[in-house]
């Protein structure tokens, strides 16, 4: 039943509450999951790796770099981006030594807030 409740809240937010599927239950249901597979997947990485308060920041310093490759508020431009960041890093371990993989991220935050500071797939404010 969540299932359908949650397909029907993704699809039109307003129609499925006119329908009478709870709301407040679908979205504290989603949370909950989302928290307990954001939980599991950092307890395997904690117990793959040697566990230290700043172990996910390279990570997240990627993440950021392929959001703002792709450009703030677009999903596939996202995607895209750690696609490209992905690609750019093992392209760049071929040529250089694999120390620097971490280092090709951080140059393409660089260069590309100085160059294009919306991203690639960025819209302007207030057009869609």
């Amino acid at each position: 039943m969540l299932g359908k409740s949650l397909r029907a809240v993704a699809d039109n937010m307003e129609l499925a509450a006119i329908m009478g599927i709870n709301m407040k239950r679908v979205s504290l249901t989603v949370w909950i999951l989302a928290s307990l597979f954001a939980g599991a997947g950092g307890f395997l990485l904690a117990l793959d790796t040697n566990l230290e308060p700043m172990m996910g920041m390279t990570n997240m310093i990627k993440a950021f770099a392929a959001v703002l490759l792709g450009g703030a508020g677009n999903v596939w431009g996202a995607l895209l981006g750690g696609l490209f960041i992905g690609i750019a890093e093992n392209i760049g371990v071929a040529f250089f030594s694999p120390g620097y993989k971490d280092f090709i991220s951080f140059a393409l935050i660089f260069l590309l807030l100085i160059l294009k500071p919306k991203g690639i797939f960025g819209v302007l404010a207030g057009v869609r």
